[in-house]
């Protein structure tokens, strides 16, 4: 059975890309999921190395720093969860994705930041 599926692709001239999420009020997330596109024409796409932050009124605040996440070897269909060893609480969020599996473009299939 095939699912509705959405997805975030970051554009070939983006420098460095990134997702952010604004919550209405303060959220103290404590791990986080990803969900690349990961097929076998997309699998290069997922992303390999990356930084979630927090924002705390005056800077981003780097809650969890992930580098050579290997697509063959890590990432699979179901995804990946992330658990932050210093959770706070932040309004903002944002993953911002330094390095990718081989493409020039990132592509995720779900972001979710989990309480």
């Amino acid at each position: 059975e095939s699912m509705p599926w959405s997805r975030w692709i970051s554009s070939s001239n983006t420098q460095i890309p990134w997702l952010a999420y604004e919550f209405p009020s303060f959220r103290k997330i404590n791990a986080y999921y990803l969900l690349p596109e990961y097929g076998s024409i997309t699998k290069n796409r997922a992303p390999k190395s990356w930084n979630l932050e927090g924002w705390n009124g005056n800077s981003w605040v780097s809650l969890d720093y992930r580098n050579d996440i290997e697509t063959d070897i890590q990432w699979s269909h179901k995804g990946l969860v992330f658990y932050l060893d210093n959770p706070g609480y932040y309004k903002k969020y944002r993953i911002t994705f330094y390095e990718v599996n081989g493409s020039s473009v990132v592509s995720i299939r779900q972001f979710k930041l989990l309480e």
